[in-house]
């Protein structure tokens, strides 16, 4: 048994990575695309991930990427473990765990403090984060509500506009500064969209710009099915809540909307008056573990993280 960094890894077992990401419900991202996205900038370190290999066959892996987090006195370069895979025929070995030792100590040796991940509370996996000394630290909170019986209507003074690739640096662009004060994932890497667009991992017509008149405020980024509409990253000025929500109300044309994450935070107020429904339970969660120190209380994590303040920011394109 091998493990070996992505580079390390022959051309020839690229099948078998794919054929083992199908198996998950992944889809296919294969070594050329990975080398575009490395070549492009995407925040990866320099080993990329690691494998575990036995004579010719690929039996698990583990991918990682750079993220930027301010916390409430500095900021740091977080480890991302952007996915775990293990081949279903060679589960229950340790084979993850052993690759995520291995990532732990690599990213440890190059002076990374944290590790976070995201994952699901029912996965399997989790019992496996949590003894590697992951906790849990955020759950997105959820506002749904049924748009023909809102208790409280009003036409909204913003209009829609589906985006398009050339809107990845207006996009950014809001992003940055309307989180800007804020702590969390307020800081992307400068081409990020371009690079999601360009790989394509996200689809610009799926970004709807929020525009007071001509002039953009905020975005929304959108995933419409027949007879409800959900948004796990709203972005805008907290004292456009109103005009935003109304504005997606609209779109929702007496269907259901659901609302995730931070502006269901930012916005209680409003939503709780215009009828909205919470839960504070979902099924995704995100994990994150100190690489420099062998024990930390789950609460002392969370505040270090400064996950509580206020001030915390987290949107869907940050649950990598």
């Amino acid at each position: 048994m091998k493990i070996l960094n992505h580079d390390e890894v022959p051309e020839g077992l690229d099948t078998q990575n794919q054929l083992m990401q199908l198996s998950t419900g992944w889809g296919i991202f294969d070594f050329e695309q990975i080398a575009l996205a490395r070549k492009m900038g995407y925040p990866t370190p320099s080993y990329c991930a690691v494998y575990a290999v036995e004579g010719a066959e690929l039996l698990s892996k583990v991918e990682v990427i750079r993220v930027k987090y301010r916390m409430p006195e500095n900021e740091e370069i977080f480890c991302g473990i952007a996915g775990v895979l293990t081949r279903r025929d060679k589960s229950r070995l340790g084979l993850a765990r052993m690759l995520m030792q291995e990532v732990h100590r690599r990213e440890k040796a190059e002076g990374i403090k944290y590790s976070i991940l995201c994952t699901g509370r029912n996965n399997k996996a989790h019992n496996l984060y949590r003894s590697l000394g992951y906790t849990d630290v955020y759950a997105p909170p959820t506002a749904l509500v049924k748009t023909s019986k809102l208790t409280a209507k009003s036409p909204s003074d913003l209009n829609l506009r589906s985006a398009n690739a050339d809107d990845a640096s207006l996009i950014q662009d809001l992003h940055s500064r309307i989180v800007k004060d804020r702590i969390g994932f307020v800081e992307r890497y400068g081409n990020w969209l371009k690079m999601r667009f360009e790989l394509g991992f996200e689809k610009p017509e799926s970004f709807q710009i929020l525009c007071d008149g001509e002039n953009p405020i905020g975005y929304s980024i959108l995933n419409e099915n027949k007879g409800w509409i959900s948004s796990n990253e709203v972005l805008a000025d907290c004292d456009k809540a109103e005009s935003v929500l109304a504005a997606l109300e609209t779109r929702a044309k007496g269907g259901w909307l659901a609302l995730r994450n931070t502006f269901v935070s930012d916005s209680r107020d409003p939503l709780r008056t215009r009828g909205y429904d919470f839960s504070e339970s979902p099924y995704s969660t995100f994990m994150a573990a100190r690489l420099d120190q062998d024990t930390v209380l789950e609460n002392e994590l969370v505040e270090s993280l400064g996950i509580k303040d206020p001030r915390f920011v987290c949107h869907s394109l940050d649950w990598f």
